[in-house]
């Protein structure tokens, strides 16, 4: 039950601290793009604090599943749908943008999405609900 607290504390903190990047400068977390070109990131990060929100609050809810032992399963879930939902935003907002920008934060961010789905999937399993 230890490693599973500490997993998900870990990704909880990491998640915490993605969010509050998006509260700093801008040159924290985006590399400056050409000219009147938008990426789905800072589309959505326009439209409101969404990133924030999303990535804080989920993280707080796997620190608090670290901290009670239990609520792993939707606190992974909730980390599956931020890092997935940034992912594409990210992968899709390369694709269709010229020229095209780069593409390692989405990848990056799609496999964190699939280790928080293994370890959701691995927590009911073994009962750690």
């Amino acid at each position: 039950m230890l490693g599973t607290r500490l997993v998900a504390a870990s990704l909880g903190a990491g998640q915490v601290a993605v969010g509050l990047l998006y509260l700093g400068p801008s040159q924290l977390v985006r590399r400056p793009l050409p000219p009147d070109q938008l990426s789905l990131v800072v589309y959505v990060e326009n439209a409101g604090p969404y990133w924030v929100l999303g990535f804080v609050l989920s993280g707080l809810v796997l620190l608090t599943a670290s901290a009670r032992s239990r609520g792993f399963v939707v606190a992974h879930g909730l980390g599956v749908f931020i890092w997935s939902f940034y992912g594409l935003a990210v992968l899709l907002g390369a694709l269709f943008s010229v020229p095209p920008t780069p593409v390692l934060t989405g990848t990056i961010a799609m496999v964190v999405a699939s280790v928080n789905a293994g370890l959701a999937y691995g927590c009911a399993e073994r009962g750690h609900r």
